[in-house]
């Protein structure tokens, strides 16, 4: 009995999760007044929205396949870990005071379903903490998934056959598998909210970002739950030693992780952003950007800094030559003799027809004769 609540209460925790972070956002209405709506909050968003919801479909799948297994309470504690971690990053968003210039009723109603969310993970920690010990199975999570489809009626033999190749290599599908997320991504925001004048870096940005976000998260994740087995009658591989793995992985996992503490990286290193710059480069899954926020979306915004108009910006390089030169023949007169005194009065504009720095006006009047 308690081995069915924990999985009841698991399901009810993913769902509230992925209703509300669905809501916060793809919803544009919505994420406008979310206080966890920029990094780094919004990177642990990004690697649990589709963490949660792919997990806690997998294990409605695994139980009715095998009921009972004992390995489907590592899969919930996998959820409640990721509901967890996200619901603590979400309260400390709201404790920081961010976008409290936004609070009213509708970010009150948000941080009400966020509460409702950090209550549902309480009845799943207490069922998990008295369902027992969770062990490893036999079998891997995608022979399980095959077993579901066949039992619908589906041919699946090229499906076992590219599994077990895919078992002879699991970084390479790992690979596969995150560049298939971040493609497909990319190609939605593509399609709804554009990539901005650069649609070819910008695509490729998500996609490199997204690569590494996901594989920073198969890798622990495989190796917890299982994901995907050696193939059957495999020698052991000649590994790597534990400071090439870690290196890897480090590396890896620093993407997104920079990308999500730019700004206060940035602000370490003295570093200013140019006007107009993009400023949520990175966000959403795997570096991308919820609606709203695509490449270029900040210049586009009415409520950001405008750029500085083309005309204006002559004129202030202008007027800057003038007084420059200005500063030029003040400084040869110093050197010859003593400069010919100028005649505006304060308070006065000049005349164009008296202005001796003016290169483009007409040559200075001569003095009046003394009478």
């Amino acid at each position: 009995m308690t081995f069915i609540r924990a999985l009841r209460c698991c399901m009810a925790s993913a769902a509230a999760f992925t209703v509300l972070i669905l809501l916060t956002t793809q919803f544009r209405a919505v994420r406008a007044y979310s206080p966890w709506q920029d990094d780094p909050y919004d990177a642990v968003i990004s690697a649990t929205e589709l963490l949660v919801p792919a997990l806690a479909l997998a294990l409605a799948i695994r139980a009715w396949v095998r009921p009972g297994s004992a390995e489907l309470l590592r899969g919930a504690r996998v959820v409640l870990t990721a509901v967890a971690a996200t619901a603590v990053t979400c309260w400390a968003s709201v404790a920081v005071g961010a976008h409290a210039d936004m609070r009213g009723w509708r970010q009150l109603l948000l941080i009400a379903g966020l509460a409702v969310v950090t209550l549902s993970a309480v009845p799943l920690a207490l069922a998990l903490r008295h369902a027992g010990p969770a062990a490893r199975g036999h079998t891997d999570w995608v022979e399980d998934f095959l077993a579901a489809v066949q039992r619908l009626g589906i041919p699946v033999a090229w499906a076992c056959r590219v599994a077990e190749a895919l078992r002879r290599h699991r970084i390479i599908a790992a690979i596969l598998l995150a560049t298939a997320v971040s493609g497909s991504l990319a190609s939605a925001e593509a399609i709804g909210d554009g990539l901005g004048p650069q649609p070819v870096q910008a695509a490729a940005f998500r996609v490199v970002v997204g690569v590494t976000l996901l594989i920073a998260l198969l890798v622990p994740l495989n190796a917890y739950l299982g994901l995907l087995g050696r193939a059957q009658g495999s020698t052991e591989p000649r590994r790597r030693p534990p400071v090439v793995r870690a290196a890897l992985y480090g590396a890896a996992a620093s993407v997104p992780v920079t990308i999500a503490f730019r700004d206060g990286i940035g602000y370490l290193l003295d570093y200013c952003r140019l006007p107009g710059a993009d400023q949520s480069a990175g966000r959403g899954a795997g570096g991308h950007r919820r609606p709203g926020h695509a490449a270029g979306a900040d210049l586009q915004d009415p409520q950001a800094a405008p750029l500085p108009d083309p005309d204006r910006a002559a004129a202030r390089a202008r007027r800057a030559g003038r007084r420059i030169s200005g500063r030029g023949d003040r400084a040869e007169g110093t050197a010859a003799g003593p400069a010919r005194p100028d005649r505006r009065v304060r308070g006065r504009a000049p005349d164009p027809g008296m202005d001796r720095h003016q290169p483009d006006g007409p040559p200075r009047a001569a003095a009046r004769p003394a009478t």
